[in-house]
């Protein structure tokens, strides 16, 4: 814990911007990725494993950067999309167990990919075991090990190519100290005769499948009960026919467009162009993407001429229908 200054305050924590040793380039070839096996082979002990998704930007929660390191290894940032294949990852991460923070959001990730944990720590589970009031990365190091982390581009668009040096200093330091945090927790397990319900639990979310796929997701959107038949028959035919449905953000402002993500949006988008037709209290909006396929934007609208973007726009919900959708193609 920080120490107290002469006025009775905690001192500030260190902030830690990069790892102590920076990792080597990205691994994005065949070569690259056999160095990465090699150097992960020769250490020993659990390996530090996180991920980096685009969730916010893109359709899938899908890995774009895997970070992993092991004790005398050095950190390893992966483009699981650029590399060839991850079978030589693979094997040798499954020799020992993996650490990992919030594993539940990672793994199906790293399944698709075909890697798979022989066993699991996981210091978020941990963390709430041993009843931490707060159990983030960042709080959980500044509470173990006295160091706060500059946490910057946790909602970055991590699809991007190529990734900011400043990014991959950020990704590094997710696994930089998960070793060190491990080995603390896992002594306070003990010493709270918890170790034993820790394993159970880690084993569980090891051998968890994927989530099943919703049932009527149209019937989720809040405050759909007391709607119409017309706003209740809306919903299914977006919601049931529609694999994607993105939030045009520019319109909408992106306040109303991340909260449209509440109300079965599950994209945003801001490359809408062309031309706008007004029929009656509908907008159809034909729009050009940037793959080149057309496809049609409606604005729902029931009973109000708010425009998109404006603060009336903004204040209302997604039943009362002052979203702009863009239904896009998956």
């Amino acid at each position: 814990m920080p120490e107290a200054d002469d006025g009775g305050a905690a001192a500030p924590l260190p902030v830690r911007h990069a790892p102590d040793r920076p990792p080597p380039p990205v691994v994005a070839d065949a070569e690259a990725l056999q160095a990465c096996a090699a150097d992960l082979a020769a250490a020993s002990g659990p390996f530090a494993v996180d991920v980096e998704r685009a969730g916010s930007y893109r359709y899938t929660q899908r890995a774009y950067l895997i970070q992993v390191t092991r004790a005398d290894a050095q950190i390893w940032l992966i483009d699981p999309i650029a590399a060839p294949s991850l079978a030589p990852l693979g094997e040798i991460l499954g020799t020992d167990e993996w650490v990992l923070h919030a594993a539940s959001q990672d793994l199906p990730s790293l399944a698709e990919l075909d890697l798979h944990p022989p066993a699991l720590f996981d210091t978020e589970l941990a963390g709430r075991l041993l009843g931490l009031d707060r159990v983030g990365l960042s709080a959980m190091l500044e509470r173990y090990l006295g160091i706060s982390l500059a946490k910057a581009h946790s909602a970055a668009d991590w699809s991007r190519r190529p990734l900011p040096q400043a990014w991959l200093a950020y990704a590094a330091l997710d696994v930089e100290l998960l070793l060190e945090l491990r080995n603390l927790l896992a002594a306070d397990l003990a010493a709270a005769g918890r170790d034993g319900w820790a394993a159970e639990e880690f084993e569980a979310v090891r051998r968890a499948g994927p989530p099943e796929p919703r049932v009527d997701p149209w019937r989720r959107v809040k405050g759909l009960s007391a709607r119409s038949p017309r706003t209740l028959a809306i919903a299914r035919l977006m919601l049931d026919n529609f694999p994607h449905i993105k939030a045009y953000w520019i319109a909408t402002g992106v306040e109303v467009a991340q909260t449209a993500q509440w109300f079965g949006v599950d994209d945003l988008d801001g490359t809408v162009k062309l031309f706008t037709e007004v029929l009656g209290f509908t907008l159809v909006e034909r729009v050009k993407l940037e793959d080149g396929e057309t496809d049609l934007a409606i604005w729902l609208t029931t009973s109000t001429k708010a425009k998109p973007g404006t603060a009336k726009a903004r204040s209302m919900s997604f039943t009362s229908a002052a979203v702009w959708f863009t239904v896009a193609r998956a």
